[in-house]
């Protein structure tokens, strides 16, 4: 399996995984901004040749805007795309009625070419993904009040997406187990009702990815999306300490104000994932003199460097991490040709 960490299009944090398994199919995790859309569709594209461009699952973790952006954006090219193509429909109609009554001519002047309807290209900017299905775990209607205006304002953004979604929807339980090919995901933590600070980042769900690899040996990574420390706790209480244990971890919330040290000594990973940018890795807005920014990353690599885990990073491009050899490489972001 190839695990492909995304670098972020813009200079905002964001998340966004690609899975591919040994027969080419794939699995999203998240997918970051919507100004990581095009990148997102570009990379199903290349990776995603031997099975059609299609997502076989489209996990989302939580709603905030750096995780399902780009679920929101291809709903809404999705949309237009219909959109669009019922217009053609009407126009295509419309020309046919035309040219059965009367006679065909071109404008006679400037002003009449003018007025001439233009050629329709809404949805051609980004054509949406292909995914058998998305899956999820909703927040309870009064959590969204709690995360303050801008929580709200992401709430919203994905309460939209999801009415006016192209995809099939799933809604995650908690213990539910999917498999691709090789490769298994167990659910092991949704929503958490009971959980009243840090709302929607503790929302993530979070997904136990194992592979059982040509050697007969598996690979485990737990992927914690936005996971917050009182979640975290939750999870060291439900599980026993065997089950939490992966060879690689997706850092919670970017490496920074996520799940607590005792979680990550309990995974034990050799590889740290880290979907963090440059400026979050070194704990430094722009303008800021270095390291004094108001983020625990620089805590969170003590923790991890204690751990003598191997940080695996997408700062500069895209990280490809294969499983089977052990090994990651950066791929460089391409854009596409006109």
């Amino acid at each position: 399996m190839k695990i492909v960490q995304m670098h972020n299009s813009t200079s905002s944090q964001m998340m966004g995984y690609l899975l591919v398994t040994e027969s080419g199919k794939l699995v999203a995790i998240d997918g970051g901004t919507r100004g990581d859309a095009a990148e997102f569709q570009r990379l199903v594209r290349e990776y995603g040749k031997g099975c059609n461009e299609e997502l076989e699952l489209w996990f989302l973790t939580h709603p905030h805007k750096d995780h399902v952006g780009v679920f929101c954006e291809m709903v809404e090219a999705g949309r237009k795309k219909a959109k669009n193509k019922t217009l053609d429909t009407e126009n295509a109609g419309a020309e046919k009625k035309y040219d059965a009554g009367e006679e065909s001519r071109e404008p006679e002047n400037a002003a009449e070419k003018g007025s001439q309807k233009p050629e329709n290209t809404i949805g051609k900017e980004l054509e949406p993904v292909k995914a058998k299905v998305v899956l999820y775990s909703p927040a309870p209607k009064d959590f969204i009040h709690w995360d303050g205006p801008e929580g709200q304002k992401d709430m919203d953004a994905f309460a939209k997406g999801l009415s006016q979604t192209i995809y099939p929807m799933h809604i995650l339980e908690l213990g539910e187990h999917f498999e691709v090919d090789n490769v298994s995901f167990d659910i092991l933590h949704v929503a958490e009702p009971e959980i009243p600070a840090d709302i929607i980042n503790n929302l993530s769900v979070v997904i136990r990815v194992k592979e059982k690899l040509p050697s007969g040996e598996c690979f485990t990574m737990m992927f914690l999306g936005d996971l917050g420390e009182r979640a975290g706790r939750v999870l060291l209480a439900s599980y026993d300490k065997e089950e939490l244990k992966a060879d690689a971890v997706q850092m919670a919330h970017h490496g920074q104000n996520g799940v607590d040290f005792p979680v990550y000594e309990t995974i034990a990973p050799k590889w740290a994932f880290w979907s963090t940018p440059d400026w979050l890795w070194i704990n430094t807005p722009p303008g800021w003199k270095e390291g004094t920014g108001p983020w625990k990353t620089l805590e969170v690599r003590e923790w991890m460097e204690k751990l003598q885990t191997i940080p695996v990073t997408s700062m500069r491009a895209h990280a490809v991490f294969d499983t089977e050899e052990a090994v990651c490489v950066l791929r460089t972001v391409k854009k596409e040709s006109n």
